[in-house]
C-alpha cells in the first residue's frame, strides 16, 4: 500500500473503528502506534539528511520541491554538458601565456648561449625552439652569429640552411657577404659546386662594390667549375 493509501484510507478507517468498535482497539492502536511512530523516525531521518529519497519523497512532492531539484539537476547536466564559454576563453588565454612563456624562456637561453660562444646549447636550444614553436624564426643577427659559432666549431653542415634561411628573409648590407661566405662553404668542405655556382648566380652582375668580393666570387667559380671536371658528384643537392 502506498503512502497515500495509509494516510488517506487505511489512518481515517482505523480511527474510526477504534471510536465506534469495541473489538480489537488493541491491534488497532497497535498498528497506528507503528505507522506514526515510523512516520516520525521517517521524517527525522530526512530532515537530518540520513537518506536521500532525491526529490521524491513525501514531503518534497507535496510542497513541490521536487520540481525545483528536478529542474537543477537538469541545469547541472547541462553545464556539464555545455562548458561555460566564458571558463574555455580563460582556459586558452592561460594556455597562450603558458607558451608565451615557455617560448621566451627558450629564446633567452639561446640568446646567452650565442653570447657565450656555446654552439652546443645553442644548437640544442634552437632545435627546441623550432620543434616546438614552428612559426619562430630567429632574427638576422643571430642567424648569423649563430652561423659563424657553428662553422668555428666545423659545423657547416648545420649552417648551412641558417644561411640559406638569411639569405630568403632578409636583404641587407651583408647579403653579398653571406652569399659569398654560403658558396665558400658549398665547395669547402662539403664540395657541393653545382649549389654554390646556383648561390652566386644570384649575386649582382658586374661589380660587387668592393675588390675583394669580386676576386672571391671570380675565384670560387673557377674552384666549382673545377670540381664538377673533376667529376665530383653531390650528394645533397638541397642546401
Amino acid at each position: 500500500m502506498s503512502v497515500f493509501g495509509l494516510l488517506f484510507f487505511f489512518v481515517p478507517f482505523a480511527l474510526f473503528t477504534l471510536v465506534f468498535f469495541r473489538h480489537g482497539r488493541t491491534c488497532i492502536v497497535g498498528m497506528l502506534s507503528g505507522f506514526f511512530g515510523g512516520l516520525m523516525i521517517a521524517l527525522l531521518a530526512l530532515k537530518a539528511g540520513w537518506i536521500d529519497c532525491r526529490g521524491w519523497d513525501l514531503v518534497s512532492i507535496m510542497t513541490g520541491k521536487n520540481l525545483l531539484i528536478k529542474g537543477s539537476r537538469k541545469s547541472n547536466r547541462t553545464s556539464l554538458a555545455e562548458p561555460d564559454r566564458d571558463s574555455t576563453v580563460v582556459a586558452d588565454q592561460l594556455s597562450v601565456a603558458q607558451s608565451n612563456s615557455s617560448r621566451e624562456t627558450l629564446v633567452r637561453k639561446f640568446t646567452a648561449a650565442l653570447s657565450s660562444r656555446n654552439s652546443g646549447a645553442a644548437r640544442d636550444t634552437y632545435q627546441k625552439l623550432r620543434e616546438r614553436f614552428p612559426v619562430w624564426k630567429a632574427d638576422g643577427p643571430e642567424l648569423l652569429q649563430f652561423a659563424e659559432h657553428l662553422i668555428d666549431d666545423g659545423g657547416h653542415e648545420e649552417a648551412v640552411p641558417l644561411l640559406t634561411d638569411y639569405l630568403a628573409r632578409f636583404q641587407t648590407s651583408k647579403t653579398t657577404v653571406v652569399r659569398l661566405k654560403l658558396a665558400q662553404i658549398l665547395i669547402d668542405p662539403l664540395q657541393r659546386p653545382r649549389r654554390a655556382l646556383a648561390i652566386l648566380e644570384d649575386l649582382p652582375p658586374g661589380d660587387l662594390g668592393n675588390p675583394k668580393y669580386n676576386t672571391l666570387r671570380d675565384s670560387l667559380i673557377k674552384r666549382a667549375d673545377k670540381l664538377i671536371e673533376d667529376g665530383v658528384m653531390e650528394v645533397r643537392q638541397d642546401a
